[in-house]
């Protein structure tokens, strides 16, 4: 279950269905296009192939800036729980006990 919040994870997931959503609509306009130009299909491949690889690039890019925020996220988070337990520990004696210190 921890793997789910791995930001790794989190975000080669979304990159990779958003790139595969991209890729799926942008050939398939080109598609469009090329079959309604005059000697259009001769070119779509190659067409496909450069906006594919400027998607591929976006995506990437996107993954790596989600993985910094939610590494970012977690550290805070990791921060904040630790100096709320440390401030917990003060208040209740930090597990010394609190009657005076009996050996």
């Amino acid at each position: 279950m921890a793997d789910q919040f791995d930001p790794n994870n989190i975000a080669q997931n979304l990159g990779g269905q958003a790139q595969q959503a991209a890729t799926g609509e942008v050939d398939s306009l080109i598609d469009d296009v090329a079959s309604k130009a005059p000697g259009g299909d001769q070119f779509a491949q190659q067409a496909k192939d450069t906006a594919n690889q400027a998607i591929q690039g976006g995506v990437q890019q996107a993954e790596q800036a989600a993985e910094q925020q939610v590494q970012q996220v977690q550290q805070i988070q990791q921060g904040g729980l630790g100096d709320i337990a440390g401030k917990i520990e003060g208040i209740f004696g930090g597990g010394s006990g609190g009657s005076g210190g009996a050996s």
